[in-house]
C-alpha cells in the first residue's frame, strides 16, 4: 500500500522516531520544540506527538500507582514501536491515535 507519508522518511527521521519511542516524552518533547526538521517531515510529526502523548499518558498512569505495576509491559511496548517506527510503520497506538487525530495534532 502506497503512503506518500513514508516516501520522504530519511535514516535520521527513523532513527529519530525509535527514540522518540523508547525515551517518552523527553525526546518527543525536544523533537516538537528544538527540530526545524519536524514542522516539514510528516513522518517526524506523526511520531514525536504520537510518542509524546504516549509517555505522558504512561506518566499520568504511574502517578496512580498503575503505571509502575505495567512498567515492564509499557516499556516492551515502546521498544515495539520504536522498531516499527524505524522499519517505516505508521504505527497505531490504541485511543491515543485517534484522540490525536481528533485533536487535529497530526
Amino acid at each position: 500500500m502506497y503512503d506518500p507519508m513514508m516516501e520522504a522518511n530519511t535514516s535520521d527521521d527513523r532513527i529519530w522516531a525509535i527514540l522518540a519511542y523508547i525515551f517518552a516524552p523527553w525526546i518527543s518533547l525536544f523533537m516538537l520544540v528544538f527540530m526545524k526538521n519536524q514542522k516539514t517531515s510528516p513522518f517526524l510529526k506523526y511520531h514525536s506527538t504520537q510518542a509524546l502523548v504516549w509517555g505522558f499518558s504512561w506518566i499520568i498512569l504511574s502517578a496512580f500507582g498503575v503505571g509502575i505495576c505495567l512498567f515492564p509491559i509499557m516499556l516492551i511496548y515502546s521498544i515495539y514501536l520504536g522498531i516499527k517506527a524505524y522499519n517505516g510503520a505508521m504505527v497505531q497506538i490504541p485511543f491515543i491515535t485517534n484522540f490525536i487525530r481528533n485533536q487535529g495534532w497530526i
